[in-house]
C-alpha cells in the first residue's frame, strides 16, 4: 500500500482510524470540538531520501464526523472536504476532498482518500485499521456513565472495554477517559 504525494510514492508503515468522544465541558478549551464523536485519521510513511533530503510523509486529519450507528457499519461511509495537514519534508496544509471507506476485514477497512497537500495531489487506496473510541469526561464520572455517553452515539456491539484512567488535563483539572477497542471476535446479531 502507498500513499501518492504528487510524483512521489511513499511505503505506508501504517493507518488509523479513531473516535474520540469529548465532554461537553471541555469546549471552553476548545471551540472546535464536536458535540457528537470526533473522529482521526492518521497516516504515517516510511522514510524515503528525495533529492538528498529525507521525507517521512505523514498525514493528519482530526475531528471530522462519520454517520455509522456501529463501528463496523464504518464500512458503508465517505465524508467530503476535511481539512488536516501533511508533513513531508515541510508541513504543509492538506484537504481531503474525499474519504472513502469500503469492505471490512477484521479491524480493518478498504480506504480511498483523495485530496491535495499545497500545491501537490495525494492519494491513497489500502486498509486502514480502526483502533477504537476514547471517551473523555470528567474526574467525577464514572465507568457507566462515560460507557452510556458513547452508547449515545454508536452501539457497544462488539466493543472492549478497558478500566478508565484519571489523568491532569490543564492545572488543576483532572479527566477521566476510557477506551473501547474493538473485540477479537465480532458477536452475531
Amino acid at each position: 500500500m502507498a500513499l501518492k504525494i504528487g510524483p512521489h510514492s511513499f511505503q505506508v508503515e501504517s493507518a488509523t482510524l479513531s473516535g474520540i468522544l469529548f465532554d461537553k465541558s471541555w469546549k471552553k478549551f476548545d471551540c472546535t470540538i464536536n458535540d457528537g464523536i470526533n473522529y482521526s485519521l492518521y497516516v504515517k510513511c516510511e522514510p524515503q531520501l528525495i533529492d538528498g533530503e529525507e521525507w517521512r510523509p505523514t498525514l493528519e486529519f482530526d475531528r471530522f464526523a462519520l454517520v455509522a450507528p456501529s463501528w463496523p457499519e464504518i464500512e458503508t461511509t465517505s465524508v467530503t472536504e476535511i481539512e488536516g495537514s501533511a508533513f513531508t519534508a515541510f508541513h504543509c496544509s492538506a484537504l481531503l476532498k474525499k474519504l472513502a471507506f469500503g469492505k471490512r476485514t477484521g479491524r480493518r477497512f478498504a480506504t480511498t482518500l483523495d485530496g491535495t497537500c499545497d500545491r501537490w495531489q495525494l492519494s491513497f487506496k489500502g486498509p486502514v485499521e480502526f483502533e477504537g473510541y476514547i471517551v473523555n469526561g470528567t474526574f467525577r464520572d464514572t465507568e457507566e456513565k462515560l460507557a452510556s455517553r458513547l452508547e449515545a452515539h454508536v452501539q457497544l456491539l462488539g466493543l472492549e472495554t478497558s478500566e478508565s484512567a484519571v489523568k491532569d488535563h490543564v492545572p488543576r483539572k483532572k479527566m477521566r477517559t476510557k477506551l473501547f477497542t474493538p473485540a477479537a471476535r465480532m458477536p452475531r446479531r
